[in-house]
This record gives C-alpha cells, structure tokens and sequence, in this order.
C-alpha cells in the first residue's frame, strides 16, 4: 500500500474511533454512526483501489521491461542490417535497401 494511502487510512481509522468513544461529543457536531460508517466504508474502498493501483503498476513495470527488451533486440537487428548494408555496397545503392543516407 502506498505511504500516502495508509497514512490517510490511519488518521481516518483513528478519527472514527475516537468519535466511537465520544458519540455524545461528536453528535453535537453532527457527526453520527452513519458519518462514521461511511468513513469505515471509504477507508476500505480506498484500500481496494489502492491494491488494484499496485497491481497495475506492477503489470506496467513487466509490460515496460518485454516492450524495452523487444525495441533493443529490434534496434540491434536493424543496425546489424545497415551495416552489413553499407559494408557490401556503394552509399548510392544503399537507398534501394531502404536505408536513407544521412552523410
């Protein structure tokens, strides 16, 4: 769980009970059990969507490293082409292999 996110879920678990212990004070500001409850039920939707964002962020983090492997083998293979390319042929020819001469 992310700091921020349990930190929140600290400082709301621990308002809820200190409310719990001091319904009678809390009422006089309005907060009753239905403000509690929902407090208790926003705490445990912000766990949930908090682990769903870890899981993302975890399948990101594999998807980044296949999608970098995939352009460094294709990088590899392209410049291992171009070289082989423009070792064999004179740089006029090196546009009918689709290579742009840039020099």
């Amino acid at each position: 769980m992310s700091k921020t996110a349990q930190t929140l879920i600290d400082k709301a678990a621990s308002l809820a009970e200190g409310m719990k212990r001091n319904m009678d004070k809390a009422q006089q500001l309005g907060i009753d059990n239905a403000y509690i409850a929902r407090l208790e039920s926003e705490m445990d939707t912000l766990r949930a969507t908090d682990r769903a964002v870890e899981e993302a962020a975890a399948h990101i983090a594999e998807l980044r490293a296949r999608n970098n492997e995939a352009m460094r083998l294709l990088r590899d293979d392209v410049q291992n082409a171009k070289k082989a390319v423009k070792g064999r042929y004179d740089k006029l020819d090196w546009h009918t292999f689709g290579i742009a001469d840039k020099q």
